[in-house]
């Protein structure tokens, strides 16, 4: 999902359990899970900041679409079980 919304163009807030490429003030903020005070912050600094949020939010957008675009994930998928059948004909 996070790839899905950087794509969109979301600021994102999230929690490095995404295992994402999400870094803070980068790509949004993240926050450690189970706090409710950071949480609160990362909102009320996306509220309180609409110009960075939507910089960042178009950053993400051109990010996602010139490089994790659907073909490159087939070529990468298909390198790998090509590499693993050729390892296995050894």
């Amino acid at each position: 999902m996070v790839f899905e919304a950087m794509a969109a163009g979301c600021y994102l807030i999230t929690t490095p359990n995404t295992g994402s490429i999400v870094k803070d003030g980068v790509h949004g903020k993240v926050v450690d899970p189970g706090d409710p005070g950071q949480l609160q912050s990362a909102i009320e600094h996306a509220l309180n900041n609409p110009e960075e949020v939507n910089a960042i939010g178009l950053n993400n957008a051109a990010l996602v679409a010139k490089n994790f675009r659907q073909s490159d994930y087939k070529n990468k998928v298909l390198a790998v079980y090509e590499k693993v059948l050729a390892d296995k004909a050894c």
